[in-house]
C-alpha cells in the first residue's frame, strides 16, 4: 500500500509534466522558438575565419563554448582589443579530439590578419579563463590533464603566459 506522501509526489510529478507539455506547445505555437538568438557574432568575417580553421582541421565549432575578452588594450594605442578562444572538436578525424585556438584582433593591424596560436589539446591542456590581459601580455588560466585523469575531466591548474610581439603571439611561459 502507498503512503499518502508517495502518492502525493506523484499528483505533483504529473502535474509538472503536463505544465511541460503545454508550456513546450505554447512556445512552438507563438513562433518564441524561432526568435532565440544563437550565439554567433554579428561579425561575418570573424565567423568566416573560425568556420574556416573547423573546416581546415575537418572538424567543428560550438559557439557556445567561445571565450571573448575585448575590455583590454594590448597594444597600447588606447583602442581595446579583442581576443576570442575557441575550440575545434572532432579535429582531424578524432571524435574525441579538441584543438583550442587564440585569435587576437588588435586596433592597429587590419582585422583580416588577426594573430593566432594554438593554446589547448583535450588530453593535454585546456583553457579555463583569462587571467590577465594588458601591456602586450596575456595571462591564461588553464585546466591540465594528469596522468590518470579521463579526457572529460582535467584535475591540475595551470597558467600560460603569451606575449604579443613584431605582430606574433609568443609563448613566453
Amino acid at each position: 500500500m502507498r503512503s499518502q506522501n508517495t502518492e502525493v509526489r506523484i499528483i505533483k510529478m504529473k502535474m509538472l509534466k503536463n505544465y511541460a507539455v503545454i508550456l513546450i506547445l505554447f512556445l512552438s505555437q507563438t513562433g518564441f522558438a524561432q526568435k532565440i538568438p544563437d550565439c554567433k557574432l554579428a561579425n561575418e568575417y570573424i565567423e568566416q575565419l573560425i568556420s574556416k580553421k573547423a573546416e581546415e582541421l575537418q572538424g567543428v565549432e560550438y559557439c557556445q563554448y567561445r571565450h571573448y575578452n575585448s575590455l583590454d588594450d594590448l597594444d597600447n594605442d588606447g583602442v581595446d582589443d579583442f581576443i576570442l578562444v575557441f575550440s575545434v572538436e572532432g579535429a582531424l578525424g578524432n571524435a574525441g579530439n579538441s584543438i583550442e585556438f587564440m585569435m587576437v584582433f588588435l586596433s592597429t593591424i587590419k582585422v583580416s590578419s588577426p594573430l593566432e596560436t594554438q593554446i589547448g589539446n583535450r588530453g593535454k591542456v585546456t583553457f579555463d579563463d583569462f587571467v590577465n590581459v594588458s601591456n602586450n601580455i596575456i595571462e591564461l588560466e588553464l585546466l591540465v590533464w594528469r596522468e590518470n585523469d579521463a579526457l572529460c575531466c582535467p584535475s591540475g591548474k595551470g597558467k600560460a603566459i603569451y606575449q604579443i610581439k613584431d605582430k606574433q603571439i609568443i609563448k613566453i611561459e
